[in-house]
């Protein structure tokens, strides 16, 4: 149980660091380099806000699949969207829409500095304050 316990608590200990610096990435990486599979779903939120939230590839012999998921901050943030853009080597084209999505990255990126200031900015704080009591 200490074995696991130790191994989620590193996991965790250089995942935040990880993922706070890869989604503002991944969300320049699709504004840059837009997916062109993905403009024709996207054009109906001209006007939006549309943040790359998430890729994914897979490949198996010469079969290939692609999905870029987008986060659609409407003017009310409340009102989400999440947008799915899949395609395949056979040439299926996919759209899924969710309602929702803000909450989620938001929880999720609360939770990563909660975990980077726990993991890597408490700890100094306690040492600093011991190495300087005495």
């Amino acid at each position: 149980m200490q074995m696991i316990k130790k191994f989620f608590l590193t996991f965790f200990k250089y995942l935040s660091p990880v993922v706070l610096l890869l989604l503002p990435l991944m969300a320049l990486y699709g504004f840059l380099y837009p997916w062109p599979e993905a403009k024709t779903a996207l054009s109906k939120y001209h006007g939006e806000m549309v943040f790359l939230s998430g890729m994914k590839s897979e490949y198996s012999g010469s079969y290939e699949k692609r999905s870029n998921t987008y986060l659609i901050i409407k003017a009310d943030p409340i009102s989400s969207e999440t947008v799915t853009v899949t395609t395949d080597s056979n040439g299926m084209y996919e759209v899924t829409q969710e309602d929702g999505g803000l909450l989620s990255i938001l929880f999720l990126y609360a939770a990563m500095i909660f975990s980077l200031w726990w993991f890597w900015i408490k700890k100094r704080n306690i040492t600093e304050r011991s190495s300087g009591a005495q």
